[in-house]
């Protein structure tokens, strides 16, 4: 492959041809950069002295307040992990909006309710009421008002949803988090949802099952709920209410989705042992082979994600990694932005090529490798993947038309050209156009890192078409980056992962702001190189002088501590900007306590 470039020098315009077969990168991170060398070697584990680290580098609350010549012409894998992070919460975000309203061949949650109330009612007898039916259809009334819906029922079932709630509200402060605290509507399915997570006595479970089996609609109904949630997040922690047979322990309605922490101990517990943390235990086994990321039929949305995110800690073992070699620094870089990105994934300046001053000969042409985002293509062609996989799921959901990639991509364009057509669209059709633009964005990724490795690929589609399609949407969307709405503004925040029962304290991951450090990257073979003049005479009086280039990753800086509450984004924000360093936020984090608030 070549890449050819104009240059003037010397007065004299020159035509750099440069043939990328046989060349070789290295990456490395400058010393002292790395700020888990002061702060914590491991960003997941337990920060029990948070008050003796310190980062020497500048904490900034949003990526526009990194100031510095030339930022879009380099783009961090970091950066584009957060994008992806940020529009994930959006996709799951319109799929629960999508499962509040009916579509054909899909009931909605609401629609659900409704239904099951019909179905229990019909066998209340007002003159004999079964105790066990009357707290059966006060449980599913509750989860309706919850969930902002009123179904009509009398006052022994009002009493009875009343106990509900007053159980319900003594084991959770109901206080919704994360996107959910974004609109009333997504605070109504947080609430609704969580009380439908509940372990369900034998009784209620009995009834509840046994309306289910009673009418095939509402049956499939439920199955298509349960079915949907399972592909987008990943096997439940409890089971379900059984379609036949006798009904299990803990069974929830809605069984609830696994932390992240049970996440991967099922998922290394076949491979590992001893007392080490989940996460310690998944990066070990992930690298020494006995686990395996690969996905299946059965794998759901945090199995693509885990196998996009594989290349981070393999670089060495992907397609094309023989043009590169990494540097301890960066691995150890890519190995922090694996734990990041896996831990905040339940919801996720640059500068231009500087140049050495001229040699005391000037027939020295200096020259550095050309890059525009870290070469790890392999993430990003799993990245795209994941995307095509969401939207698969969907398009079994709510139908082939609505999900349509021909459809999509015209949109995408359309939108590109026109704010007032994105306004415009349906909710479902810019969620499609929205998924096809991520998979087209990573695909333009993996495609362009290829061509700047020298690497060729064939194109992921099987179109020559799409893969130049695609490769310059990428190319668009580089040259404003920072400009990106996923980007911009302040994205600090806390989301929780687990309860810790023997602390009594929540484990959180919280994302502190960004941070940079920088990258060099030079020639462990060159390629080769033909100068010519503009008019294709060779230079032969200037000589390739090969050099190395240095750029600055942005990335954010996200950690996990322990605190008593919960903190709203207005109050982490608030307590960041008091704070000097990442060492100092997080300490002051462990030390706050916070009174539950009941919502």
């Amino acid at each position: 492959m070549h890449s050819r470039e104009t240059r003037v020098y010397d007065g004299t315009e020159l035509v750099i041809d440069r043939d990328l077969d046989h060349q070789v990168l290295h990456l490395e991170i400058e010393e002292n950069a790395l700020p888990w060398d002061k702060l914590s070697q491991d960003p997941l584990a337990e920060l029990v002295d948070a008050s003796n680290r310190d980062s020497p580098l500048d904490l900034f609350p949003t990526i526009n307040e990194i100031s510095g010549p030339g930022h879009e012409v380099f783009v961090s894998a970091s950066i584009l992990a957060f994008k992806a992070k940020r529009f994930d919460e959006e996709v799951y975000a319109a799929i629960e909006h999508l499962c509040e309203r009916d579509r054909p061949g899909f009931l909605s949650k609401p629609t659900l309710m409704k239904k099951l109330m019909a179905e229990l009612s019909d066998r209340y007898d007002p003159e004999e009421p079964d105790p066990a039916l009357v707290d059966a259809m006060g449980f599913i009334w509750l989860a309706a008002k919850l969930g902002g819906q009123e179904l009509a029922a009398g006052h022994n079932i009002h009493l009875a949803g009343n106990e509900h709630r007053k159980r319900f509200m003594a084991g959770t402060d109901g206080k919704p988090v994360g996107l959910y605290s974004q609109t009333l509507e997504l605070r109504h399915i947080f609430r609704r949802d969580c009380f439908l997570g509940q372990p369900l006595n034998p009784q209620i479970a009995t009834c509840l099952a046994s309306a289910l089996a009673e009418d095939p609609v509402l049956e499939k109904a439920y199955g298509d709920v349960l079915w949907l949630v399972s592909r987008l997040t990943s096997s439940f922690s409890q089971p379900p209410l059984p379609y036949s047979g006798s009904i299990q322990d803990d069974c929830r309605f809605f069984p609830q989705h696994p932390s992240i922490e049970i996440m991967l101990e099922r998922l290394c517990r076949p491979s590992s042992s001893g007392e080490a943390r989940p996460m310690e235990k998944l990066v070990k086994a992930v690298r020494d082979g006995s686990i395996d990321l690969t996905t299946n039929n059965n794998s759901g949305w945090f199995d693509y994600l885990l196998h996009a995110l594989e290349p981070l800690l393999k670089p060495e073992s992907m397609p094309g990694a023989g043009r590169l070699v990494f540097g301890k620094r960066y691995r150890q870089h890519l190995e922090e932005l694996f734990r990041g990105a896996v831990s905040m994934s339940r919801e996720p300046h640059t500068r231009k090529q500087d140049y050495p001053a001229a040699q005391s000969s000037p027939r020295a042409l200096d020259l550095a490798p050309r890059l525009s985002l870290e070469p790890l293509p392999e993430y990003y062609r799993r990245q795209a993947r994941t995307y095509a996989y969401v939207r698969e799921v969907l398009t079994d959901a709510f139908g082939e038309t609505l999900m349509s990639r021909s459809y999509t991509r015209a949109s995408r364009r359309l939108i590109s050209n026109s704010l007032q057509s994105h306004a415009i669209l349906e909710e479902e059709e810019a969620l499609a156009t929205r998924l096809t633009a991520m998979e087209s964005l990573f695909s333009g990724a993996y495609y362009q890192t290829n061509a700047e490795m020298g690497h060729p690929v064939e194109s992921l589609s099987g179109s020559e078409r799409e893969r130049l399609q695609d490769r310059l949407y990428f190319q668009n969307w580089l040259r404003s980056w920072r400009t990106d709405p996923h980007l911009r503004g302040d994205h600090r925040g806390m989301i929780p992962l687990v309860y810790d029962q023997k602390r009594k304290q929540i484990k959180v991951a919280v994302t502190l702001g960004f941070a940079q450090e920088r990258l060099r990257v030079s020639y462990k073979e060159t390629p080769s190189c033909t100068i010519m003049r503009s008019d294709g005479s060779p230079a032969e009086e200037v000589a390739a002088h090969w050099v190395p280039w240095c750029t600055e990753l942005v990335y954010p800086i996200t950690a996990v501590c322990y605190v008593d509450d919960l903190m709203g984004a207005e109050e982490l924000r608030h307590l960041c900007d008091t704070q000097p360093t990442s060492a100092a936020i997080l300490n002051a984090l462990e030390k706050h306590r916070l009174k539950p608030k009941k919502i």
